[in-house]
């Protein structure tokens, strides 16, 4: 039902993200705080839905919680509700992996739907 992209391309589309956070163009015009581009992470393999994910520096209070960021997600292919996960840390790795764990989520959410609407 849907094509993911690879673990390389996971790790390219994570470097594309934190590189565009240090870039500083798109950033949050409310909170102030630095973003990625939205990527597509997964896409439905008729073309009509896929998942995106936006990568965001939260750096508010450094001394007290840690250097970390946010992944925004946005499910068009279950049409789930927006999500926000956080990384425990500021390495590229554990972007990565977190990412790596949205995704089985979202398989896991897929299998239901399928169930649930009879695909």
């Amino acid at each position: 039902m849907c094509e993911l992209i690879s673990q390389e391309a996971i790790k390219a589309t994570v470097q594309r993200m934190l590189h565009e956070i240090s870039k500083g163009t798109n950033t949050n015009e409310q909170s102030g705080k630095r973003q990625s581009a939205y990527h597509e992470i997964m896409v439905h393999r008729n073309g009509n839905a896929s998942v995106l994910m936006q990568l965001t520096e939260e750096a508010d209070d450094l001394e007290a919680s840690g250097y970390h960021y946010s992944l925004h997600v946005i499910d068009n292919i279950t049409d789930a509700d927006c999500e926000i996960y956080f990384t425990q840390s500021n390495t590229a790795e554990s972007v990565e992996k977190l990412i790596m764990d949205v995704i089985s989520i979202i398989h896991e959410r897929i299998a239901e739907f399928k169930t649930t609407q009879n695909i």
